[in-house]
């Protein structure tokens, strides 16, 4: 043997080459070399000349053995696609200096699809390249960071790639914190907090805690730790406490209904609400309430009628039984048990509200509880039927039915709309999708039926021999107790409206039968009688002679529905056409207004009356006749009353100002209150004949004492004026400044003194011209004069001089 490579041996390796194997080596998307210790033992695959492996984008492929096409440039061709239809993508460097040796391959940047490698070897090496899709959101995205279950949540992580190692980074927080929110194990193969990341296992859900964080919004960066996969979430931290509270604690609604069971959030963008208890009512639901905004009032609509059908099949989805208002979403979280075969029965299930749910666990961070009672349904009263008609017209929903003239009535002119309505307080669980179910059912009869004939039937549920009823239901008001139809009347008669003569009598049946589950015992049923009439428009008598007014009413009455618009016109030949629309009232009476001052009297025309649906006229010949003086109305009646009638000075005062129209006719005045010269009212009052309205005007508030002036007017014209007088406020304690029990006089000496005869004339000891009171309404008891002077004081001093002037005088003669 030699050392020399023979043929033999080159063909060996050109084999072995063949056989080579392509290897994927994990790689973090975000932190080169920085997967856990766990995650970095490689994924080895291996090439075969038919099926290769697969490599997800961001992984990166080696191939080793690998023979180069040619040895002065050591490289091999990367095509994407087969060997059939492929794209030439780029050259691969061969490793080593001569002989086989390894490839790389980056798939940072590749699509997904096949690739193959073209070497010198006698097979082409294939590998495919998939794209990780990637997504996660917090399951709240808002939550506290107080003690207890408000501060959790869980991190929901989807992919379609089942196990990988997931990267958790933030900006908005440190590596330790990651480690704390996350509730990794400190110094495990999870921590990578020196780094800025902690690492979870795989997609789903992953706890998270953020008990303590300051308040703010945190933003988050999660990557597959082995392939450019890449996504973010988000999460608001809030120092203000979350609640999702029932507004009531028991919700009532009748068994075939829709119940409404209404949440108030506060700072909590979803819930859960479990209906039911499976032990106690063999019935359990989860729904996942997320509302529009985190703080909205929602009300969760639950069709008892059909929430017992919602089954495992559902879940995860919407369902017809459980819808929301406010934009709110409601998806079916989990069916503990449902699919049942009857409807839900009368009973208390109970309402549970919490901020995480899940099958393992069930619901946890409760929020409230209530009950949803659900009790035995009313039946149908027998007189629950009600016709209705209005104008011709096409009445297709609840908004044309508002806005359409509709008048109760057992009279229908033929080719006006007829409506029947039902009151019913149950069943409306049945008609919760605007459509009406078998067991429910509308018939009309005819009731003047040939002789020797049976009388016709028309039914929305035709048997043999019945006719069919096209009657749609147009709207099933739950909150109103009403089902509407409306009903095709030209079904119940042959030919044209025009053609409809006389008058036909029918019953109208509405029916709920015992193939409904609510009913049992017997079918329940209401009914009404209604006519259809001719339609007829005539002129009154009082329409042969019309004054030549500027406002001339022409007035008839007719069969047709209150609220139809009938155009009338008043022609004289060579003179004037005039056209005027008149609308039927509620007592199917008409009147059309024409201005007819500028035509002489004496002057002959005929009025004409069009049926806006047979287009069919009617005419009266007429004639105008001198207008009567129109009478002059009285004016309006005023009266001005204050509140209180007597004020003083700190109450608040108000005005009160009745008006009364007294005429025969409506009319109007311009009325103005000026109160101490400010203008409170100042408004046009219209009134109906014989009626009477108030006006309110604040006037002052804390009065002060004084007189006040004030002035209504009407159209200009002082009505009334006067003056108000506020008085000043008694103070507390205060009299009049008398003292009882005295008279005014000064109790004193009698004028004695003794002498010659010992008396002195003139005098008898009183003060006269007093009254005893003083300025601050006191009066002395101490003796003393009234001028202050100690003693008799001043009179009585005057009168004991006089006294002995005249002693000396007596005694010198």
């Amino acid at each position: 043997m030699t050392d020399d490579t023979t043929y033999r041996e080159k063909g060996r390796a050109v084999f072995l080459a063949a056989l080579m194997v392509l290897s994927v080596v994990a790689m973090s998307a975000a932190f080169a070399g920085s997967a856990a210790a766990n995650h970095t033992e490689e994924t080895t695959v291996t090439a075969s000349a038919n099926d290769g492996d697969r490599a997800y984008q961001g992984q990166t492929v080696t191939a080793t053995g690998v023979s180069p096409l040619n040895e002065e440039d050591r490289t091999v061709d990367l095509y994407q696609g087969d060997s059939d239809d492929a794209t030439w993508i780029r050259e691969v460097d061969v490793s080593g200096d001569s002989g086989t040796g390894d490839v790389e391959i980056d798939t940072s940047n590749f699509e997904s699809g096949s690739y193959y490698l073209e070497t010198g070897g006698s097979d082409d090496l294939t590998f495919d390249v998939r794209i990780q899709d990637l997504s996660a959101e917090f399951d709240s995205s808002v939550v506290t960071n107080l003690e207890g279950e408000s501060s959790e949540t869980t991190l929901d992580v989807e992919s379609a790639r089942s196990s990988f190692p997931v990267h958790i980074s933030s900006e908005d927080l440190s590596g330790d914190e990651l480690v704390d929110v996350f509730g990794v194990t400190e110094g495990s193969d999870y921590d990578h907090s020196d780094d800025g990341y902690v690492v979870v296992q795989d997609r789903g859900s992953h706890d998270a805690d953020f008990q303590s964080l300051e308040a703010g919004e945190y933003n988050f960066t999660i990557e597959a730790g082995d392939t450019a996969a890449e996504t973010s979430a988000s999460i608001t931290v809030t120092e203000e406490d979350i609640s999702v509270d029932f507004t009531q604690s028991t919700f009532v609604e009748q068994r075939s209904n829709v119940a409404d069971v209404t949440v108030d959030f506060t700072n909590a963008d979803n819930a859960y609400l479990v209906i039911g208890d499976e032990s106690e009512v063999n019935y359990e639901v989860v729904l996942k309430v997320t509302p529009e905004n985190n703080d909205d009032e929602v009300t969760v609509s639950v069709n008892s009628a059909s929430a017992n059908k919602v089954a495992e099949s559902d879940e995860g989805n919407t369902h017809s039984a459980f819808t929301a208002d406010n934009n709110a979403n409601v998806v079916v979280e989990d069916v503990v048990k449902g699919g049942l075969d009857d409807p839900l029965a009368a009973g208390d299930y109970q309402l549970d509200l919490g901020g995480t749910y899940s099958e393992a666990d069930g619901l946890s961070q409760e929020y409230d509880t209530a009950y949803l009672t659900l009790e035995e349904r009313t039946e149908l009263s027998e007189d629950a039927v009600a016709t209705h008609t209005a104008p011709q017209g096409d009445i297709a929903s609840v908004s044309d039915f508002e806005d359409a003239t509709v008048t109760e009535s057992d009279q229908i002119a033929a080719g006006d709309q007829l409506l029947v309505t039902v009151d019913m307080e149950s069943l409306h669980g049945y008609f919760d999708d605007g459509t009406s179910h078998d067991s429910v059912s509308l018939t009309v009869t005819e009731q003047d039926s040939s002789p020797n004939s049976e009388p016709q039937v028309w039914s929305t549920d035709a048997g043999e021999g019945e006719n069919d009823l096209t009657a749609d239901l147009i709207s099933a008001n739950q909150s109103e107790g009403q089902l509407i139809y409306a009903i095709t009347a030209s079904d119940l008669y042959d030919g044209s409206a025009a053609d409809f003569e006389d008058s036909q009598n029918f019953n109208a049946n509405f029916s709920v039968s015992t193939d409904n589950p609510y009913v049992s015992d017997s079918d329940e049923s209401a009914e009404s009688e209604f006519s259809i009439e001719e339609r007829i428009i005539e002129w009154d008598d009082s329409a042969a002679e019309v004054p030549t007014s500027a406002d001339a009413v022409v007035t008839g009455t007719t069969t047709v529905a209150p609220g139809t618009e009938i155009t009338t016109r008043a022609r004289a030949a060579g003179t004037f056409v005039k056209f005027e629309d008149a609308v039927v009232d509620e007592d199917r009476a008409f009147g059309a207004e024409y201005n007819f001052s500028a035509e002489a009297a004496g002057t002959e025309f005929t009025l004409r009356a069009t049926d806006p649906v047979t287009s069919e006229h009617t005419t009266m010949d007429s004639v105008l006749v001198e207008a009567d003086e129109p009478e002059e109305p009285a004016p309006f009646n005023y009266d001005v009353t204050t509140d209180p009638a007597e004020p003083k000075a700190g109450d608040d005062v108000s005005a009160t100002i009745t008006v009364e129209n007294p005429n025969d006719m409506t009319g109007s005045e311009n009325v103005t209150f000026v109160f101490d010269g400010e203008t409170l009212v100042d408004e046009t009052v219209s009134l109906e004949a014989s009626s009477s309205t108030t006006l309110e005007a604040d006037l002052l508030e804390n009065a002060s004492a004084g007189d006040y002036e004030w002035t209504l007017t009407a159209d200009g014209e002082e009505v009334d004026s006067g003056t108000l007088t506020v008085d000043e406020a008694e103070k507390k304690g205060e009299s009049d400044g008398s003292t009882d029990g005295t008279d005014g006089s000064t109790d004193g000496t009698d004028g004695s003194t003794d002498g010659t005869d010992g008396s002195t004339d003139g005098t008898d000891g009183s003060t006269d011209g007093t009254d005893g009171s003083t300025d601050d309404g006191n009066t002395s008891d101490d003796g003393g004069s009234d001028d202050g002077t100690p003693g008799f004081g001043v009179g009585v001093a005057l009168v004991a001089l006089l006294g002995a002037a005249m002693l000396a005088l007596r005694r010198q003669n």
